[in-house]
């Protein structure tokens, strides 16, 4: 990152720092009418390997920019992203800690990815749920293994001591799912143009916001059960407008959307007919489909079948 310090119209001086916090290097610029390119420019190059890209606040400064046009202004405290890494490290990166079952390497370098502002590609889309995913799952499963403990012909002192080991795994918990969602929420799902990425990346964010309407988060969840139930309609509108009706993102959304409403909202009715509906009209459209297309979508519809028949079973 860069921070300026604009102490006025003629002077400025940068501090560049690189992405893991080391102090790169010191420029003074002349103007806030010198341009990106010049910033870039006076940068030492053995000190910034790879692209030399500059954003703010978001979005990549084009090089003919002047400092003024890029948002900056005299005595304003800014801060810069220099992507002084390449994307293809940090995804290859990525792809060696998964290989080595060190997920949570994986996650730091894909979390890389995720906050430029290039659309993440098919291959790091699936990483980052990968690392996501891995990382929430291990330690809902940890909670869950706490929660399981009889604890009762336990000493005082041990339960106490239980009850913090509990407290301090749900902590970590729900730190990791608000890191997920501000992630996509922040960098991700804005970045996302194309409509599959982004129906991928609002049924993520939904399936993370879900965790706090569950048993360990019962404090929180009056406060999420609406806002899931927005994300997954988001998704799914998007969905239902923008891919075709045997799209695996879209029957994956609709299997995600209905188990809420099923499990947690317990709208059975509303939950079976949604569900029947997509997948009637899906199978009526499966010899269509090229060979890929139609193993992208079995899966997805095996496992609405499953719920189909789970909930029929139940009523």
């Amino acid at each position: 990152s860069l921070d300026f310090h604009l102490h006025d119209t003629r002077l400025m001086e940068l501090h560049v720092v690189s992405l893991n916090g080391e102090t790169v290097a010191t420029v003074q610029m002349q103007s806030e009418l010198d341009s990106i390119s010049d910033v870039l420019h006076r940068l030492p190059s053995a000190a910034v390997p790879c692209k030399r890209k500059l954003m703010f606040d978001g979005r990549c400064l084009a090089g003919a920019q002047t400092l003024v046009e890029a948002g900056l202004r005299s005595r304003d405290v800014v801060h810069l992203v220099l992507e002084d890494v390449q994307r293809e490290v940090e995804v290859f990166l990525a792809r060696l800690a998964e290989s080595a079952d060190r997920y949570d390497e994986m996650l730091a370098h894909m979390c890389m990815v995720a906050k430029m502002p290039e659309e993440m590609s098919s291959e790091e889309i699936n990483l980052l749920r990968v690392a996501l995913n891995t990382n929430i799952r291990t330690l809902w499963n940890s909670l869950r293994c706490l929660r399981a403990w009889q604890l009762e012909e336990y000493s005082e002192s041990k339960r106490v001591a239980a009850a913090e080991f509990y407290n301090k795994v749900k902590s970590e918990l729900q730190s990791s799912l608000d890191s997920a969602i501000a992630l996509l929420q922040q960098h991700v799902i804005p970045n996302s143009h194309t409509p599959s990425s982004k129906v991928v990346f609002l049924d993520m964010k939904a399936n993370y916001l879900k965790y706090f309407c569950e048993e360990p988060f019962s404090d929180k969840r009056a406060d999420f059960l609406e806002e899931v139930r927005q994300t997954y309609e988001a998704a799914l509108a998007l969905a239902e407008k923008e891919l075709h009706i045997t799209h695996q993102d879209r029957l994956n959304i609709v299997l995600h959307y209905t188990a809420y409403l099923y499990e947690v909202l317990q709208q059975h009715a509303e939950a079976r007919q949604m569900c029947k509906t997509a997948f009637d009209a899906a199978v009526e459209q499966l010899e269509t489909l090229n060979e890929e297309d139609y193993k992208n979508a079995v899966l997805p519809l095996q496992l609405l079948r499953d719920c189909l028949t789970s909930w029929q079973h139940l009523t």
